[in-house]
């Protein structure tokens, strides 16, 4: 046997006394990593907390885009935001929306729920939207 692959069984020989001392196993080794797995599947399958906020600034760009398609109305302003007051996995999306532009009632309405429509398909969140049209 060479120099060094006595050296490289020493270093092995190191590894495994030091990973039986401490009762590392094979075994234990494969559960270990199974854990592992099953966690970070338990963490990607569902939308935690700290997720609300990016998926509100892609529901805010998503009511921009619908509103800039419109002729007869200017956005102002849009902000989306995730209720905290249900319990988790429920909360709704609360969605304000300021506009510049001659609306009847009517058209108001009708435009907040086409909104409300559009991000409920394409999100799967309960939205809530509070639309304003102001007008000089």
């Amino acid at each position: 046997m060479s120099r060094t692959e006595t050296r490289r069984l020493s270093t092995k020989s190191k590894l495994l006394a030091i990973a039986a001392l401490f009762g590392v196993g094979l075994v234990r080794r494969r559960r270990a990593m199974a854990a592992v797995v099953a966690l970070l599947l338990v963490q990607f399958a569902s939308t935690p907390q700290f997720q609300q906020s990016s998926l509100s600034q892609r529901i805010t760009a998503s009511a921009q885009q619908q509103i800039d398609e419109r002729d007869d109305v200017e956005l102002i302003s849009a902000q989306a935001s995730f209720s905290r007051a249900r319990p988790h996995g429920e909360n709704p999306v609360l969605l304000t929306i300021y506009v510049e532009g001659t609306l009847s009632p009517a058209q108001e309405i009708r435009l907040a729920a086409e909104l409300q429509a559009n991000i409920e398909d394409e999100y799967g969140v309960p939205a809530l939207v509070d639309l304003t049209a102001l007008s000089h």
